[in-house]
């Protein structure tokens, strides 16, 4: 047996000859081969924000809950004379541009 295979050689690829066909039908089966990882990738970010969303959804569903409460202030309110006191009621005030909640 030759110590051929124990020495380590260095190899630097300055060009490659391949005809053009050759070279479109690779990226073909390339894109096609990439399409299972595509399909993987998605899944596992799909269960990375469902985890996401489970732990920290509350703060939206609390924007939610803001939301209807505003709704329903502004519908009792509407015939109100005194607008800013009947909101005040429900929890929301006039910052000079719009209501927010206290």
């Amino acid at each position: 047996m030759s110590r051929m295979s124990d020495s380590k050689k260095e190899v630097i690829v300055t060009d490659i000859e391949m005809p053009f066909a050759s070279m479109v039908v690779f990226m073909v089966k390339w894109a096609i081969a990439s399409i299972p990882a595509m399909i993987l990738l998605g899944a596992v970010a799909s269960l990375f924000w469902l985890l996401v969303y489970s732990l920290f959804g509350v703060a939206t569903l609390k924007g939610d809950l803001q939301t209807s409460q505003f709704d329903r202030a502004q519908e009792t309110c509407r015939a109100s004379d005194d607008q800013a006191t009947c909101m005040g009621r429900y929890g929301f005030r006039w910052d000079g541009f719009k209501w927010v909640a206290k």
